[in-house]
């Protein structure tokens, strides 16, 4: 996982606004079994399909070795990172991408730290096309080939590297 991964659920994300993230599981059933209510309960919190699922099972069977609330408080100093590297991205954005006819893209990544690279990439991405969301290995996998002068698709786009990073929707297929 990256900074935001690793940051954990956000108490806001846009529009959603999560106000109970500073109780644990613990004192939230504890305000409810006090009102008399029944708290509702997500089947997927215990289905071990999910990571988040195995993980936290995990930790119940562990003697962990870090105090929880010191992992918490990582975790919010990494959200922050996470806030002033995208404040960071949005505003190399008006200076490193520019943008030409028919939706074509052009990033200047030159001595620009790798984080940095990345978010500008997945910035110029959602520009062309908001429906793409690439994460984990695939966007990995475009900057490496991008970095080396290399041709990748990334969903419908287009990606060139060489010293300036070209972006572009890709041509309709032929029938």
């Amino acid at each position: 996982a990256g900074i935001s991964g690793l940051s954990g659920v956000r108490a806001r994300n846009q529009r959603i606004i999560r106000p109970l993230l500073a109780f644990t599981k613990a004192e939230l059933e504890a305000i409810c079994a006090n009102a008399g209510i029944t708290p509702c309960r997500d089947p997927s919190n215990s289905n071990a399909d999910f990571d988040r699922v195995r993980m936290r099972q995990w930790l119940d069977r562990t003697d962990l070795p870090f105090e929880p609330l010191a992992a918490v408080r990582s975790a919010s100093a990494l959200a922050e990172a996470g806030d002033a590297l995208e404040w960071a991205a949005h505003r190399l954005f008006d200076e490193r991408v520019t943008f030409g006819g028919e939706n074509r893209t052009q990033i200047d990544p030159d001595g620009i730290p790798p984080e940095l690279q990345r978010r500008l990439l997945l910035l110029a991405i959602a520009r062309i096309d908001d429906s793409l969301a690439p994460r984990g290995a695939l966007i990995d996998r475009a900057l490496s080939t991008l970095r080396d002068g290399g041709k990748i698709m990334v969903g419908n786009i287009i990606c060139i590297g060489g010293r300036y990073w070209q972006l572009s929707p890709a041509p309709p297929r032929k029938t």
